[in-house]
């Protein structure tokens, strides 16, 4: 074989393999970003209260020692979800009722107070219709998330007195 017909086979190789390239990636497309809802710097976090519709509630104060009013392992667990949650979608904006989402008496209200920063306030509403994800939003807000069921589970271990329905 000649030496220009190697070449020309190698660069048609190329083309090939670049062409290929290109329509997997057009096919398959860049994954999807999951939208945070909220970004909140663990380190300025000085206090937490979560209270559930049940009328359970508990308070966490940061101290010199780490944290009082409950386990600090369960507590600095709780920051690292509430930093900087990924959702597993955002609704569509909609004027629908927030409280066909459970925000007239949402299920846990979450308070984030920071050193720096007016107080964050979580709205953990009713879970979906098929048992998987919780709705949430920020107090007030029109955003409203889906979270998997599992990171409002994990919230609730520091609420062991309060029995979720589900609803």
């Amino acid at each position: 074989m000649r030496v220009s017909t190697t070449i020309w086979l190698g660069l048609l190789l190329v083309c090939a393999v670049v062409l290929a390239g290109i329509a997997w990636t057009q096919l398959n497309g860049p994954a999807e970003e999951k939208p945070v809802m909220w970004r909140i710097a663990t380190a300025e976090v000085q206090g937490l209260e979560l209270r559930h519709r049940s009328g359970v509630e508990r308070q966490f104060t940061r101290t010199a020692d780490g944290w009082s009013g409950g386990d600090p392992a369960r507590v600095n667990a709780a920051l690292l979800l509430l930093a900087a949650p990924e959702a597993m979608r955002r609704l569509p904006e909609t004027s629908a009722d927030p409280s066909a989402y459970g925000f007239g008496q949402p299920a846990l209200m979450i308070v984030v107070t920071q050193s720096t920063r007016p107080a964050s306030v979580i709205e953990v509403g009713d879970a979906t219709p098929d048992g998987s994800n919780r709705y949430v939003r920020q107090a007030g807000g029109d955003a409203i998330f889906l979270v998997p069921r599992s990171w409002f589970d994990a919230l609730m271990l520091l609420l062991p007195d309060a029995a979720d329905t589900g609803r």
